[in-house]
């Protein structure tokens, strides 16, 4: 079985910053994306909607703050945002937001700006990969930098009103690869992810294959969305097709395809978990213009 590069930002000739730099104007920056006739509104993204919160969430300060864990004997960071409404009494939606090769946490918390299409709706962590990467192409170092996002996710979930039943991951370009690999091997339970201009999942030394020599990953079936620009170089478009490609075979989607808001986007028909393809034509390695509502809108429409 021929191993995948977990390419990205390093690769050279990037179009933008490796945490995203700027945004694209290709393509329809809708406001409200979502698939075709729902209103992309979930009950469960409004935080006075979820369940109480039992935990010391009550102590946690709204805002964003720089917090430290210890993993493995190793201090990871990362930033945290806590939105306005935090009380302490009702449990959030938590998303992850991956670096791209070369950036950090708060260089992504600028550049992707999800926080204002949350409408204070969802706690928000920005992990800062070790030496300013992630690692998902050796068994080691893959292991060593999930055990760190499953650790935030057990932490928060246990102590900050993150709700266990609504953690979603998104990420840039080594991010995004990093994304497809992570979810795979996580001990975290995963309700959706949206992985911008980056590729995988793939096996390495140590992974299982099923009957059917596909890569055996532990979230099973997954929503997932991939974005992809056609005129990306740095991770070419045969590199999204490739996660479009696996998540539809795990979903066990069909061939055919339905419009997907915003345009150009498409989703596959018959999965048990939707599937989401955007292919953006003339879009470069950078952040699509659209990138925060389509995917905060595909997070919260997972019942």
């Amino acid at each position: 079985m021929s191993l995948a590069a977990c390419g990205g930002d390093d690769d050279g000739g990037a179009a933008a910053s490796p945490d995203g730099g700027g945004t694209s104007t290709t393509g329809n920056p809708s406001t409200n994306p979502g698939s075709s006739g729902d209103s992309g509104t979930d009950p469960g993204s409004d935080p006075n909607s979820g369940p109480s919160c039992t935990s010391a969430g009550e102590s946690l300060a709204p805002g964003v703050s720089a917090k430290t864990i210890s993993v493995g004997g190793s201090n990871r960071t990362y930033q945290l945002y806590v939105p306005s409404t935090f009380d302490g009494k009702k449990t959030y939606p938590l998303i992850f937001a991956f670096h791209g090769d070369g950036g950090d946490g708060t260089g992504l918390r600028k550049s992707f700006k999800i926080e204002a299409e949350t409408k204070e709706g969802a706690i928000i962590v920005y992990p800062d990969g070790l030496n300013k990467t992630w690692d998902c192409d050796t068994t080691a170092g893959l292991a060593r930098d999930t055990a760190f996002i499953d650790a935030v996710v057990a932490e928060l979930t246990k102590n900050a009103c993150a709700d266990a039943a609504r953690v979603y991951a998104t990420g840039f370009s080594r991010g995004a690869y990093f994304v497809n690999q992570m979810v795979c091997r996580s001990k975290s339970t995963w309700r959706a992810i949206a992985t911008h201009s980056g590729g995988g999942p793939w096996g390495i030394e140590g992974t299982e294959y099923d009957a059917q020599g596909q890569l055996k990953c532990n979230a099973k079936q997954l929503a997932a969305l991939q974005v992809q620009g056609l005129a990306d170089t740095t991770v070419p478009p045969s590199e999204g097709q490739k996660a479009r490609d696996f998540w539809r075979a795990a979903d066990g989607c069909q061939s055919a395809t339905e419009a997907y808001d915003p345009s150009p986007c498409q989703q596959y028909k018959g999965c048990a978990k939707p599937e989401v393809y955007c292919a953006i034509p003339g879009m470069q390695h950078t952040i699509w213009a659209s990138a925060a509502p389509v995917t905060w809108n595909f997070f919260t429409s997972q019942k």
